[in-house]
């Protein structure tokens, strides 16, 4: 598997993705996070299809593996664009999904869509009952770039409310307003 999963770090993949599909046939998980690492932006729609498909619980191609399902993750971060995003938001705003998997798309949405996606992030958040994915949705949020948005902020003020997110909620609030003595005061 290491020699296989090399060559998926060295070879020329042709346009379109098409390269995709063979790659996570691979009996070897390595070998598939190894193939999935190598997509990047712009991503063509076939590629966004298979990405989602492979995070699709109920699906066929629904990928077991968690250290290929979170470089899928990362392969939709990597996209950009609205599908991505779209993408990502429905994975981190389904309860099905574990706790990992939503995290890294959480993770995803702060670092490669900016506002809009700390945004989406802080809606989960607002409607998690969780409090292991509440605490995983926080930690995503101190990734963003202040200044927070007041979806963010209102989101992060609402968890600083919570026995179990309250320590890292404030430490985000910290991080994201730097500059606001009290960032919930208004709300």
């Amino acid at each position: 598997p290491r020699t296989a999963a090399a060559a998926w770090t060295a070879a020329t993949l042709p346009a379109g993705g098409t390269w995709l599909d063979a790659s996570q046939q691979h009996a070897w998980s390595e070998v598939r996070a190894a193939a999935v690492a190598r997509v990047v932006a712009p991503c063509d729609p076939a590629v966004l299809a298979r990405l989602r498909g492979s995070l699709d619980l109920a699906g066929p191609r629904n990928e077991p593996d968690a250290v290929v399902s979170r470089e899928v993750i990362a392969a939709l971060g990597r996209c950009g664009g609205d599908d991505a995003r779209a993408a990502l938001t429905a994975l981190v705003a389904d309860g099905a999904q574990g706790v990992e998997r939503r995290a890294e798309a959480a993770r995803q949405l702060v670092d490669h869509h900016a506002t809009a996606g700390a945004d989406a992030v802080a809606a989960a958040l607002r409607a998690a009952a969780d409090p292991a994915i509440g605490l995983r949705l926080v930690r995503a949020l101190q990734r963003a770039e202040p200044p927070a948005s007041p979806a963010v902020r209102d989101a992060l003020c609402a968890a600083a409310g919570q026995d179990q997110l309250a320590a890292a909620a404030r430490r985000a609030l910290r991080d994201l307003a730097p500059d606001d003595e009290n960032p919930c005061a208004a709300r």
